[in-house]
């Protein structure tokens, strides 16, 4: 059984010992599991200290939450960690899991009969108030339109007739809160540290594609993600402009996420900002074009094909 590099980017959130609780108890060989997690934690979270340090296999950045720079720098952290293993799986610290995780998500990886395959979605709704499963159907990961700024909002929308698929089927997006890929996926694609939250999801699908991975949803439900984000303290929330005048952080995150998507443009061709992107830029497998024409998107004038808000799974190029 090939090991499982497990990436979780978590900020002050209660839910990552669950998470990472059920993420072993689910796995049918937990032994072979690793973790990566960037741990931003204030004084409230400081009691997870102990189960932290007392897992296996598990490589940990401990990081007071005011020197934190937002989730895609916590992400390229963790991406340092990785030490070889052969897969990886990126999740965010609320998650639940099917049982056998480890085991369908290799099975499905082979399905797709690609050398470069990144399975990802939309994962499934839980409640942690009491642990209980929302849906139980597969979701596949739908654009519905650009903002004013240039990123793109997706969601989240079932997949019909998944009870007939026997496979994966192709995806156009890749989301930051589930994707398992093998894992030089972690030195493949570095995550650009300058990059603060939105943006996170169309960057990681344009590289990824571009560096020649082929984008698969699973054909069934395999994780579970917490989505209402009640309960928790959000990045935004502490980064804010009092604690900028009391001298807690340099910069409140709307600074960083307007220097955020001002180099999101850039990559995405919507706008020459000048911007030297060096190894956070596009790959040389495939390029912006041909993923324009895969996804049915154009960047430039920022529109989306029919096909595309519809979630009509594309051709393979």
């Amino acid at each position: 059984m090939p090991k499982i590099f497990v990436q979780i980017a978590s900020y002050r959130d209660p839910e990552l010992k669950p998470t990472i609780l059920d993420c072993i108890s689910k796995a049918q060989y937990p032994e072979n599991l690793s973790f990566g997690i960037c741990w931003q934690n204030g004084p409230e979270e400081r009691h997870l200290e102990e189960f932290l340090n007392s897992l296996p296999r598990t490589r940990i950045i401990d990081i007071p939450f005011f020197e934190s720079n937002g989730l895609c720098w916590a992400r390229n952290h963790i991406q340092k960690l990785w030490e070889g293993e052969e897969y990886t799986l990126q999740i965010d610290s609320h998650h639940r899991f099917v049982q056998n995780w480890d085991t369908e998500m290799l099975k499905m990886l082979e399905q797709t009969g690609s050398n470069k395959p990144i399975l990802t979605s939309y994962a499934g709704m839980y409640s942690p108030q009491n642990n209980q499963l929302l849906n139980h159907e597969p979701y596949k990961m739908v654009a519905d339109k650009f903002t004013e700024s240039g990123t793109i909002l997706f969601y989240p929308h079932s997949i019909p007739n998944w009870q007939d698929l026997t496979k994966p089927e192709p995806a156009r997006f890749v989301s930051g809160h589930f994707f398992f890929t093998l894992g030089k996926h972690c030195e493949e694609y570095k995550y650009d540290p300058n990059l603060y939250f939105a943006g996170d999801e169309i960057s990681l699908s344009i590289r990824s594609y571009t560096l020649g991975y082929d984008l698969f949803h699973p054909h069934k439900l395999l994780i579970w993600h917490e989505y209402t984000r009640e309960g928790r303290t959000k990045h935004w929330t502490d980064f804010d402009q009092k604690a900028k005048e009391d001298r807690k952080i340099n910069k409140t995150w709307w600074e960083m996420d307007l220097e955020s998507k001002r180099r999101l443009r850039h990559l995405l061709k919507e706008e020459d900002n000048n911007i030297d992107l060096g190894e956070y830029g596009l790959g040389n497998v495939r390029s912006h074009r041909d993923y324009e024409v895969y996804a049915g998107i154009d960047f430039k004038n920022k529109t989306l094909d029919f096909s595309t808000t519809k979630g009509t799974p594309p051709s393979i190029i």
